[in-house]
């Protein structure tokens, strides 16, 4: 299920978020066209047995294997989640702590993933950790919000956050779980489920402590506006 839109407005000009999209749309268009893809992946990927081999020299794989991905679908996914929930996680957060989540939820996951999988000569690319992390904390802060999503492809379904995501988190872990043979034995492709799970759980751990403490000021501040 890939969602298309919400009902919540947001009263913060979401700035990073757009400049976030930007430049991983960039980047994948760059890769597209340059006609050396694959010299790119083996070159800014995240590449487990690599960086663990020398993770000093390969100091910048985790960052930039971050505003990279494989494919249309891959990038059209992560914006919209990004797109549709990121303007409102950073309207709670503000716009240098959300940047900073971001940043932080995207390479915790990368780590999970490459730990596990230390011995993979496969590439990791993707936004999915750090977008993870922000589905968490949308989830956490708004989960009476409805989300809109095509079922079908067809038809326009809404539902409350906490249900959409909450189904969405089962999968990652389900998932997750059944990847987990394959990333430790380093032979495994496709989706890094458990770059995601560990995006998760850095946002709850983060929406659960400190996150709500900015949603009662996030709150507060919504009042005043509301009121002046």
């Amino acid at each position: 299920m890939i969602p298309y839109r919400d009902n919540l407005p947001v009263y913060r000009f979401p700035i990073v978020n757009y400049i976030l999209i930007i430049i991983n749309i960039a980047v994948f268009i760059f890769q597209v066209w340059s006609g050396f893809a694959e010299a790119l992946f083996l070159e800014f990927a995240m590449i487990p047995s690599v960086f663990w081999r020398d993770p000093v020299s390969n100091w910048y794989r985790p960052f930039s294997s971050m505003f990279m991905h494989g494919g249309w679908g891959h990038i059209i996914g992560n914006m919209l989640f990004l797109w549709i929930m990121g303007d409102n996680v950073e309207d709670v957060l503000g716009h240098f702590r959300y940047f900073l989540f971001y940043m932080v939820a995207g390479l915790i996951g990368t780590f999970v993933q490459a730990s596990i999988s230390f011995a993979s000569p496969v590439p990791m690319v993707g936004a999915s950790a750090a977008i993870s992390g922000v589905i968490v904390l949308f989830f956490i802060f708004f989960p009476k919000v409805k989300v809109y999503f095509l079922l079908f492809f067809i038809l326009p379904v809404g539902i409350p956050a906490f249900l959409f995501i909450f189904f969405w988190i089962l999968t990652q872990f389900l998932n997750g779980l059944g990847s987990l043979p394959y990333a430790v034995r380093g032979d495994g492709g496709g989706v890094a489920y458990l770059a995601h799970i560990g995006g998760i759980i850095y946002g709850f751990f983060y929406g659960l402590n400190r996150g709500r403490i900015l949603k009662l000021k996030w709150m507060e501040r919504i009042k005043r506006q509301k009121i002046d």
